[in-house]
C-alpha cells in the first residue's frame, strides 16, 4: 500500500480517517486485550436514537433489513434486533498495520440458546467457513475466510457480550475476565486515555502517538519525525440534530504543537480542494465536503484541537443536493 509522502497530508489523513473516528468519563472495558493500542467505541443506541439518524438513516436501514430475506431469517431465528438489542461496539487494535491483532466486543442483549442453536445449524451448512471448537468448558466459533491465512474466532461470553478476535487466546481470556478470574493488564497510558474520553459521544477513539510513529504512515523520514512529536490522539463525534466532532492531538512540546498545527492547516486545505473536485462528480460526497470544510484548527500550549460543527440546516441542504 502506498502512503502520501507529504507530512501535512498524512496528518490530515489521520483526522479524516477518524471521522470515517468534560462530560461523563468512559469506563475501561475489562475485556480489552492487554496489547491494545487503538481503542474505538461506538455507542450504538445513542447513534440510533439521534434525531439525525432517526430522520435520515433509520428508515433506509429498516427497509434494507426487511428486504434481505437471509438476514431477516437469521435475526428472527436468534431473537435479535440490532436496532434495539445492540448497545455498544468496542474495537481494539494492537497497531496500524494489516498484521495487527484486532478484537471486537459487542454488548447488548443476546439469547444464548437461540444463538447457539443457529450457530450449530450454520456450522453444518457451511463446514468450510464455520466450525465450532471446544476449549475446556467453552465453545468457540472458528471463522475461516479464503482470503486470510489465519482464521478468526468468536464466542458468546454471556447474555450481554459477544467477542470476535484474530487471536484465539484473547477470546479464551475473555471468559476468565468476565468471570473475574483474570484481570486486564492494559498499558497505563492507554487506561488514562480511555478514562479521559467522553462516554456520551456517539463515537470516540484514543491512541498513543507511538502507534502512528511505528506505522506505515511514517514511511518517509519527514513524516516520521513529525509523528514522533505526537504524545497521543483522541477523536470523538456526536450525532444529535446536528453533527459535531472534536479531535485533540497532544504533542511533546509547544514548538511541536505549532509546527504540526501548520502542517494540519495546509493538509486540510489540500484535502478540501481535492474533495471539492471529486464531489463535483460524486454528489454523495457533498456531506463529507461540508464536514471537512467546517473544521477549525486551534492550538493551546502542547495541544492541538480540531473542531467541526455541521448544523441541521447544512446537513439538510447537503442531502437535498445528493437526492
Amino acid at each position: 500500500m502506498q502512503f502520501s509522502r507529504r507530512p501535512q497530508m498524512v496528518l490530515a489523513a489521520l483526522v479524516t480517517l477518524a471521522l470515517v473516528v468534560p462530560a461523563r468519563a468512559a469506563d475501561v472495558n475489562k475485556l480489552l486485550p492487554d496489547d491494545a493500542e487503538i481503542i474505538m467505541v461506538l455507542n450504538v443506541q445513542q447513534i440510533i436514537g439521534s434525531a439525525l439518524v432517526q430522520k435520515h438513516a433509520l428508515p433506509h436501514v429498516k427497509q434494507l433489513m426487511q428486504s434481505n430475506e437471509q438476514v431477516k431469517q437469521i435475526l428472527t431465528a436468534v431473537g435479535f434486533d440490532p436496532l434495539k438489542d445492540l448497545t455498544r461496539i468496542t474495537v481494539a487494535s494492537s497497531a496500524v498495520s494489516p498484521d495487527a491483532k484486532g478484537a471486537i466486543i459487542a454488548e447488548g442483549k443476546f439469547d444464548i440458546a437461540k444463538i447457539e442453536a443457529k450457530v450449530e445449524e450454520l456450522s453444518k451448512e457451511k463446514k468450510d467457513a464455520i466450525k465450532i471448537v471446544k476449549e475446556g468448558d467453552h465453545k468457540l466459533l472458528e471463522i475461516k475466510n479464503p482470503q486470510d491465512e489465519k482464521p478468526a474466532y468468536g464466542a458468546l461470553i454471556d447474555n450481554t457480550t459477544i467477542v470476535f478476535a484474530s487471536d484465539k487466546a484473547f477470546v479464551l481470556d475473555a471468559f476468565d475476565r468476565a468471570s473475574g478470574k483474570k484481570k486486564a493488564a492494559l498499558k497505563k497510558d492507554i487506561v488514562t486515555l480511555i478514562e479521559k474520553a467522553n462516554a456520551s459521544q456517539s463515537m470516540w477513539l484514543v491512541a498513543p502517538g507511538s502507534v502512528f510513529a511505528k506505522s506505515p504512515l511514517a514511511e518517509d523520514e519527514k513524516s516520521k519525525k513529525i509523528l514522533e512529536k505526537i504524545e497521543n490522539l483522541s477523536v470523538g463525534f456526536t450525532l444529535a440534530e446536528d453533527f459535531s466532532m472534536v479531535t485533540a492531538i497532544v504533542t511533546k512540546s509547544t514548538e511541536a504543537a505549532k509546527e504540526i498545527s501548520e502542517e494540519l492547516k495546509n493538509g486540510l486545505e489540500q484535502v478540501k480542494g481535492l474533495l471539492a473536485l471529486v464531489a463535483g462528480q460524486q454528489k454523495e460526497l457533498a456531506p463529507l465536503v461540508d464536514v471537512i470544510g467546517s473544521i477549525k484548527v486551534g492550538t493551546e500550549n502542547t495541544t492541538i484541537t480540531l473542531k467541526s460543527e455541521v448544523s441541521k440546516e447544512m446537513i439538510e441542504k447537503s442531502l437535498k443536493k445528493d437526492s
